[in-house]
């Protein structure tokens, strides 16, 4: 579990050249109360790389603040910030409670036309800002 304590305030940034701050690829995780702001956010125009991406199994990403500093409007449409929030490629993961603000997308779920059924939730979510548009399923 990676989590908050009451009153502390974490903050992740990320590092040099990569949009992707946050990868779980393992199973049986909580990542509760953090914040993100990408400092890469305005240096990769046309990137449309992830913020999170959860890969494993029976992960909960609860209570986490994803927030691109801005204008969303004037970010993605003439800065070309095209990163995005959170998705989900895993098995029986759960988003919920957690706060999107001005990314290109919010959060999705991605290997739906795999056989299996995959067991996700995503609930009590809010979304400020955040341009989701028709544009990105057709490139």
């Amino acid at each position: 579990m990676y989590r908050s304590y009451p009153g502390e305030f974490v903050l992740l940034q990320g590092y040099a050249n990569n949009l992707n701050l946050v990868l779980i690829s393992q199973n049986y995780v909580v990542v509760e109360g953090i914040t993100l702001r990408n400092q890469n956010y305005f240096t990769m125009p046309k990137k449309r790389d992830y913020w999170v991406s959860l890969e494993g199994k029976h992960i909960t990403f609860r209570r986490c603040r994803m927030i691109a500093d801005g204008d969303p409007y004037y970010n993605i449409y003439t800065l070309n910030a095209w990163s995005r929030g959170i998705v989900d490629g895993g098995q029986y993961n759960i988003i919920e409670y957690c706060f999107l603000r001005g990314l290109d997308i919010g959060s999705l779920f991605a290997g739906a036309q795999r056989p299996a059924v995959q067991h996700r939730a995503i609930r009590y979510r809010v979304c400020q800002r955040v341009e989701q548009h028709r544009r990105h399923f057709h490139h």
